[in-house]
């Protein structure tokens, strides 16, 4: 179990960049406490499983959140109050050689404030989100996969305009030349999945990437 606080300025974009900055905004500050749990079962190879399980609720004054009513395309602007409640549950495996990794969280991220969007969804933070990795060696190969996804979100405070959820699938192999030299192909989003986490701002479509690592061996 943990509890914090933590306070956080507005950055100079969000204060002073031209059609956007709002030099009005003030500091955040905010309390959270933390609850989990985690475990570990079996040892040796394939079959070791660690889980975790953590609870959190986090209450936010003044916080920084995008509002769409502001200038002609909205900036920020300060939430009198907030609160997130959330679940995060992580599970690591090993099986039949591959290494998987799964996370799920499920957010509640309301406006607490008294004023109109009291109780609203606060905006661009989906409810929903996960991944999930396997990864898999043949000696000097590798293989691997990740599938994310996130469920649907507001980009406004009063929860008019919506962003569907979305799905994307990563592939990756590399190849060890010795112990200190490898490379590694990867292609994210393969199937070139159009979504936004803000509105009109896309993501990155289908993207290749070429990897050469040198990581020296210490003995």
């Amino acid at each position: 179990a943990s509890y914090g606080t933590a306070f956080k300025a507005p950055t100079f974009n969000e204060l002073y960049f031209p059609g956007y900055g709002n030099p009005d905004l003030g500091p955040e500050t905010s309390r959270s406490v933390e609850v989990g749990v985690r475990g570990e079962h079996g040892r040796g190879p394939g079959r070791a499983i660690t889980w975790s399980l953590n609870a959190f609720d986090t209450k936010i004054d003044d916080m920084i959140a995008f509002d769409s009513t502001l200038g002609d395309s909205g900036g920020p602007n300060n939430i009198d109050r907030a609160r997130i409640q959330g679940v995060e549950a992580v599970v690591g495996a090993q099986l039949a050689g591959w290494d998987l990794h799964t996370s799920l969280t499920w957010l509640d991220p309301r406006n607490d404030g008294d004023n109109a969007n009291h109780d609203k969804v606060l905006p661009r933070r989906a409810r929903q989100s996960g991944r999930v990795d396997a990864d898999r060696r043949f000696g000097d190969f590798s293989i691997g996969a990740s599938v994310t996804g996130a469920g649907e979100r507001y980009d406004n405070l009063a929860n008019t305009t919506r962003m569907g959820g979305y799905g994307l699938v990563g592939l990756r192999a590399g190849y060890a030349f010795t112990d200190a030299w490898s490379v590694q192909a990867s292609a994210d989003n393969v199937s070139d999945k159009r979504y936004e986490t803000a509105a009109l701002y896309n993501q990155p479509g289908r993207t290749w990437l070429l990897t050469l690592r040198y990581q020296p061996v210490v003995h």
